[in-house]
């Protein structure tokens, strides 16, 4: 006789399998097969989906290169555990100019894992892709953001674990990621910086260049909107380079001043930071 089969979340029993002269119908096989099917349940719910152990690495290596994306030891989609033992290569597709797109790993229904660049956005988990910006789509597994900036062109980077790291030397230059060139606010100004960061991305790794041209020189950065700030005092007639990285607001704007005439800051954006 035929048996329907329901699988649960959670598993409270050992699972019997009959022996050697037990009858071979349902109702003795079908207790059996119910306890895999509930132990296998169990499992793929202890295991949430979109779990993702791998891809530690994510780099684009030019404006016009093909993203890489380091081995996968496991991804969890759907059910099934995919995994890939070397690197997976996409080229970039068409894309708009001046606009975010993003990586995402799937199913190819093969149970191989396979790479999409598109314009929809991950979810504020960093987990899944929204279709539309609006709608969950649970098939696919954020990895990485791009910056377009021009017709099928982003700018490169590394990606390691959260943290990602332009590659002007593969881009033009430094210049093409200035943000500010030669401020002299003498109170607080906004630098935005929403041209290099994605639309989740609050926490920006900045690289500096201070020219002190007088006797008392001063540099303050903070959030805008915050009460306090960070403050460095230069010599004269110095000038000063350094890394930081700070806190945008919701707008993606971090705010400055300098003190001391002929004093000028110079800010590049250096990467960013996710999740």
């Amino acid at each position: 006789m035929p048996a329907n089969l329901a699988d649960v979340s959670t598993f409270t029993s050992p699972i019997v399998v009959p022996v050697d002269g037990d009858n071979r119908n349902a109702a003795s096989v079908t207790p059996a097969l119910q306890g895999l099917a509930n132990r296998t349940a169990y499992l793929n719910n202890a295991v949430p989906n979109g779990s993702l152990d791998g891809a530690s690495r994510v780099e684009l290596g030019g404006p016009t290169g093909s993203l890489i994306i380091s081995a996968i030891r496991s991804l969890v989609l759907g059910g099934y555990k995919l995994s890939s033992t070397g690197d997976l290569t996409v080229a970039l597709p068409v894309m708009s100019a001046n606009t975010w797109w993003y990586a995402y790993l799937y199913d190819n229904g093969a149970h191989a894992i396979a790479v999409e660049i598109v314009s929809d956005p991950p979810d504020a988990g960093l987990v899944h892709k929204l279709t539309g910006g609006t709608t969950l789509d649970p098939t696919r597994r954020y990895v990485c953001a791009l910056r377009c900036t021009a017709a099928s062109t982003a700018r490169p980077f590394l990606k390691i674990g959260n943290r990602v790291t332009f590659r002007p030397s593969a881009d033009g230059g430094q210049n093409n990621y200035r943000a500010l060139n030669g401020g002299a606010a003498a109170s607080w100004a906004n630098v935005a910086l929403a041209a290099w960061l994605p639309p989740h991305a609050r926490l920006a790794a900045v690289r500096t260049r201070f020219h002190a041209a007088d006797t008392v020189n001063a540099l303050d950065f903070k959030t805008p909107g915050d009460s306090s700030e960070t403050s460095d005092e230069l010599y004269p007639a110095t000038e000063a380079f350094g890394e930081r990285t700070l806190i945008t607001d919701t707008s993606q704007n971090i705010a400055y001043q300098v003190s001391g005439t002929g004093t000028l800051l110079y800010v590049f954006v250096a990467g960013y930071h996710e999740g």
